[in-house]
């Protein structure tokens, strides 16, 4: 391969994940400056980007043939899709998608000479801080929480193998994100905001003293650019936002609305309890859960985060976690109007 040259303007980008948060703001930007966007998406999954830039190929992780198409004549590519669930009735999704996946697209993409690959992590894979924020050099001292949490770490070794047999890639890793979507109530902080706004009591798992690391979701798409462009191969940026107790973001929510709202705290026993019901409810209805025994394990930990090696070596400049609540209070209040 020759050498690359930085940026993404006119070219041809092949991007995962676009249905979902991060990879659907991702495609948003990409397409000012693109030549093309192709975009993987699995068949039945609704794609709201329309643009005489994007193609659109059909197909799951798991079909190196359509991901061998997609990529054809792409230089960069993006890879955000993830199996992300609380849980799964076929637990080895996780393993297909979020392992196995990440294997076929480092095979498709290295057949198809693509020169750099952007693969979107998360900080769960690194897991809880302990005392001091937790960095890219961390090792995890606690046992996975999630089946998520454990396939995106064994992914990010998959793609790290791939580098030192000289794969083109660079590893983001972004915190709790949150932000504008056409899915608001899907994304736990989000959720976790929506609350406020339309005025219902709050419960905050625990005595809310652990602290969460956000961040606003144009930052996180910029630290996915800035890592293309300056992204060092072989290399993992942690692209978070500030590091805040569960108390104290509910507070300066709180002072941002400007109105009353009553803080619940919720014993992680008497929640754990009520999970299992939730899980049983769950499966006679055919959904998600919406906690698990071991999802409230999360709440026992501090999930702090330095994203200072981003700020040196990318430049990387995440908004005050202030100013984006703000944006995103606004935004929900107008799509009320």
């Amino acid at each position: 391969m020759g050498a690359f040259e930085p940026g993404v303007k006119e070219r041809t980008v092949f991007l995962t994940g676009a249905t979902g948060f991060i990879g659907g703001a991702l495609a948003g930007r990409l397409l000012s400056q693109v030549k093309a966007l192709h975009l993987l998406v699995r068949p039945g999954s609704h794609l709201s980007i329309e643009h005489p830039k994007v193609r659109i190929f059909r197909g799951g992780l798991n079909d190196p043939e359509v991901l061998r198409k997609g990529m054809r004549g792409c230089e960069v590519a993006f890879h955000l899709a993830a199996w992300v669930r609380l849980a799964s009735e076929d637990p080895l999704l996780f393993d297909r998608t979020n392992i196995q996946g990440t294997r076929d697209l480092i095979e498709a993409a290295s057949s198809e000479g693509v020169k750099k690959v952007i693969y979107t992590s998360s900080v769960v894979a690194i897991g809880p801080s302990h005392g001091t924020p937790a960095d890219e050099e961390s090792v995890r001292r606690t046992p996975f929480l999630t089946d998520y949490e454990r396939t995106k770490a064994l992914a990010e070794e998959e793609v790290m193998r791939a580098v030192q047999r000289g794969f083109p890639a660079v590893i983001v890793s972004p915190s709790l994100v949150f932000g504008p979507t056409d899915s608001l109530k899907r994304y736990s902080f989000n959720r976790f905001l929506l609350e406020f706004v339309t005025g219902r009591f709050i419960g905050i798992p625990g005595d809310g003293k652990k602290r969460v690391n956000a961040v606003y979701i144009d930052d996180v798409v910029e630290g996915h650019l800035l890592a293309l462009e300056k992204g060092e191969i072989g290399e993992k940026y942690i692209l978070g936002g500030e590091n805040i107790p569960l108390n104290a973001l509910a507070e300066m929510a709180i002072d941002l609305l400007k109105k009353k709202r009553r803080l619940i705290h919720l014993p992680l026993p008497l929640l754990k309890g009520l999970s299992w019901i939730e899980m049983g409810l769950s499966k006679i209805q055919g959904r998600e859960p919406r906690m698990t025994p071991r999802s409230i394990a999360i709440y026992r930990y501090d999930w702090a985060y330095s994203s200072d090696k981003a700020r040196r070596q990318l430049g990387y400049r995440p908004l005050p976690l202030k100013e984006g609540i703000e944006k995103l209070l606004a935004w929900a209040f107008a799509g009320q109007n």
